[in-house]
């Protein structure tokens, strides 16, 4: 997650594909791991603070997808790898669909 937010701080264009594989089939359960933690304090909120843990997983949810969506925009080309990655941020309230809309093929990040 921190690579697409580097990447559009650092770049305008130059990544052609992008895939992401975290493991968000158990996202709160150390399956994704928020960037405004480091991996020590990810692992002692997630047993003293699950919902806060959760709220973080979403809110790092939504700021990876605002990177990609930049990235698609100067031309990268992304995929979900089958990890749930799409789906996760849709439930965190980022935005990966066009407006109204339920099916797939509506991503706002195009898939290969």
């Amino acid at each position: 997650k921190q690579w697409y937010q580097r990447r559009v701080a650092i770049t305008a264009g130059i990544v052609e594909l992008g895939s992401d594989q975290t493991s968000l089939h158990n996202p709160f359960n150390g399956g994704y791991y928020p960037v405004q933690l480091t991996f020590e304090e990810a692992n002692k909120m997630m047993g003293e603070d699950p919902t806060r843990f959760k709220e973080l997983v979403q809110e790092s949810l939504r700021r990876h997808v605002e990177a990609v969506n930049y990235l698609v925009t100067k031309g990268m080309h992304f995929w979900d790898y089958g990890n749930a990655f799409l789906l996760e941020a849709s439930r965190a309230g980022a935005s990966v669909k066009k407006e109204k809309s339920t099916d797939c093929d509506s991503a706002l990040i195009p898939l290969l």
